[in-house]
């Protein structure tokens, strides 16, 4: 595909996943070149891949990655048995069975992840952090949830100090440090 051709988020989110996979590179565990290294079950390093798509971040190798998934399992496997579920060939199923398989973050913290992922993935070319918002919230008031305030009910449309924090938070939570926008979307 010629660079004309692409959409105006492609360059920039082909960009953000080199820089993702970069720091997933560095967090990676190399061994000796010139020793074959013979990994135990579980041992085994996550690639550069994996782990830039990986939530936990503390997780490096497979060991960890599937007792973490293993315990997310359990806690559903419990859901599933408190209960009939008739219904398990629906979307509405389907979804709350993987919400108690991943339920692993508070519901502000998922909200909040969503939406830095959706303004990351620029789908439009004008009017992506307005959606990225409303989709939030709406996801929020789906999850049962109020709104966020995202920086005191300020328009972030238009310049200023406030505009000026919230790409801050956004920029940090590209470089891995969520803690900035978690603060800013119930400031």
């Amino acid at each position: 595909m010629r660079l004309e051709d692409q959409r105006p988020g492609d360059l920039y989110l082909r960009q953000q996943l080199e820089q993702r996979r970069a720091e997933a590179a560095r967090r990676e565990v190399v061994g000796p070149v010139a020793v074959a290294l013979q990994y135990e079950p579980g041992q085994t390093a996550l690639d550069a891949d994996e782990l830039a798509q990986l939530i936990p971040r503390h997780i490096t190798t497979q060991g960890p990655l599937n007792e973490w998934e293993q315990a997310n399992i359990v806690e559903a496997l419990k859901w599933l048995k408190r209960g009939r579920h008739p219904a398990v060939l629906t979307e509405k199923f389907c979804r709350e069975l993987h919400k108690r398989m991943s339920a692993v973050f508070p519901q502000d913290e998922i909200a909040m992840r969503f939406h830095h992922q959706l303004v990351l993935v620029h789908a439009f070319p004008n009017g992506n952090g307005r959606h990225s918002r409303l989709m939030t919230d709406s996801l929020l008031a789906q999850m049962g949830g109020p709104p966020f305030s995202w920086g005191e009910g300020v328009d972030l449309v238009g310049g200023g100090d406030v505009r000026d924090l919230y790409l801050h938070a956004l920029r940090a939570a590209d470089a891995g440090s969520i803690t900035k926008l978690t603060e800013f979307v119930r400031r």
